[in-house]
Order: structure tokens, then C-alpha cells, then sequence
């Protein structure tokens, strides 16, 4: 199941959740239990370190898009 991102539109309360899609719809604030809520863009990790990092340049053989492949933006083009 994947983590989804929340934010509640009425205590602002950020939170996450491990649900299933269709189960998107039944979410409440775990904060003031409210239904208005709103899904947020959730980072991935594709790394396969099992370590977040939303910075392409924080690891040194990082490229561009992020693989180690320094000229692998220049190949897709």
C-alpha cells in the first residue's frame, strides 16, 4: 500500500497516510478528525538506498536526473 500525503483545509494539520487509493476518499484529519482534507504531491524515493534525499546534487555521483550517469540527460534528448 502506498503513504499518501495529507493537509487538513481546516487546522492546516500535515499528516500521512498508509491506505489503499480507493480509501482516499474516507480520510479524516488525525488532528480534528475533519473530512476536509486535501491530498498533497508526495516525494518518491527511486535511489535504492532507502535514504530521502529530494536533492539531485547531494550525493557526488548524482547526474542530473538524479541516476549515476553524469551525461544522462544529454542521452535522452
Amino acid at each position: 500500500m502506498p503513504i499518501f500525503d495529507f493537509q487538513c483545509a481546516d487546522c492546516g494539520h500535515h499528516f500521512d497516510a498508509l491506505i489503499r487509493n480507493d480509501e482516499k476518499k474516507n480520510i479524516h484529519c488525525t488532528n480534528c478528525n475533519s473530512v476536509n482534507v486535501k491530498q498533497k504531491l508526495s516525494l518518491f524515493n527511486t535511489s535504492g538506498n532507502g535514504r530521502f534525499s529530494n536533492d539531485a546534487h547531494s550525493h557526488e555521483h548524482s547526474g542530473c536526473c538524479g541516476c549515476n550517469a553524469r551525461n544522462s540527460c544529454e542521452m535522452a534528448r
